[in-house]
């Protein structure tokens, strides 16, 4: 089966930024490799896309509540994808990821997710290395 990887990342890609935020993460972690995709991510993105098709009348649903206030959440993990075995073909795996939502009247209405772009070997480390908000 021929799969054009870096096109098909770049439709995932605009569809992450226009759907529920729950393929961010998914679709982050296969666009990483457009350069040299193996087998295992053609089959990564062939099963996203299978997912999306079945969720095609799904969406966010944004029912405004009484309090209307302001929440935000954000979490990282520190170097979460980690591997022993591979790290040192892959120095990207010891990279964190950093996410954030931020809740308008129990309405999602910003959120992102991001690979940190250096290494950290604390969680002090590479504190200029933020997600910026519009």
């Amino acid at each position: 089966m021929s799969v054009h990887y870096r096109k098909v990342i770049g439709k995932l890609n605009f569809l992450e930024k226009s759907s529920p935020p729950d393929i961010a993460n998914a679709m982050h972690q296969c666009a990483r490799f457009c350069v040299d995709p193996k087998e295992s991510h053609v089959k990564a993105v062939i099963h996203l896309a299978k997912y999306l098709q079945g969720t095609i009348n799904d969406g966010i649903i944004l029912d405004p509540k009484e309090n209307k206030s302001f929440e935000a959440f954000a979490d990282a993990d520190f170097a979460g994808n980690w591997n022993s075995q591979t790290a040192m073909d892959d120095p990207s795996n010891a990279k964190s990821r950093t996410g954030f939502v931020i809740i308008y009247a129990s309405c999602p209405i910003l959120w992102a997710s991001k690979l940190q772009t250096c290494i950290s070997l604390s969680t002090t480390e590479c504190l200029h290395d933020t997600i910026p908000i519009m």
